[in-house]
């Protein structure tokens, strides 16, 4: 065999090796996933794989910022803010939308429940009060003051903790200071519940 066959021989053969090589890295994929670096029964990479498939695996973060601490808090950019986290969670493949507006806003219904919750306890204390005086026989005069008697206490009670809780005026978003005395400390730094 001549040195110039021999030569093109090893050429092909070179050729062959690189192609070969050439295919096989092509189809390499290269996976950074959790996956990847734990076994796929590991309970870890079960809660991560549920907590992709609930909240996505590429989650957005939306920062708004302001000039002033709690300038966000209230008014119209407050009300911005919650039409703008509706609207986020109107969007295709939206798992989830946290914002300040959410979170306010599900703060004041609670409070506004609690509220109401308290509210009616107090108008059935004072309602089963009059209508056992009206079923002993009292007077009209003597009804209201056994309902007045049964709801002293409870106005001691609940009317300090509930004077004391609304000092900064209703549970709404309507109400400037709502916002900022709920997410924001003492000194205007966020909360550390909320941070």
């Amino acid at each position: 065999m001549s040195s110039r066959v021999r030569a093109a021989l090893v050429v092909l053969v070179g050729a062959g090796v690189l192609a070969g090589m050439a295919g096989g890295l092509a189809r390499v994929r290269l996976d950074t996933t959790v996956g990847s670096f734990l076994p796929s029964g590991d309970p870890a990479v079960r809660a991560w794989q549920a907590e992709q498939r609930s909240f996505g695996a590429d989650p957005i973060a939306v920062v708004l910022t302001a000039d002033k601490p709690g300038q966000l808090l209230s008014g119209a950019p407050l009300r911005k803010e919650v039409r703008l986290e509706g609207e986020l969670a109107g969007l295709p493949d939206t798992a989830a939308v946290y914002g300040p507006g959410t979170t306010l806003n599900e703060i004041a219904r609670s409070l506004q429940g609690l509220l109401a919750s308290i509210s009616g306890d107090r108008d059935a204390l004072m309602t089963r009060a009059e209508v056992a005086a009206r079923k002993a026989g009292k007077s009209p005069s003597q009804q209201a003051a056994a309902g007045r008697a049964a709801v002293y206490r409870f106005d001691l009670r609940y009317g300090a903790l509930l004077a004391r809780g609304l000092k900064i005026g209703l549970p709404t978003l309507a109400n400037p200071n709502f916002g900022p005395a709920v997410l924001l400390g003492p000194h205007g730094q966020g909360r550390s519940a909320f941070r």
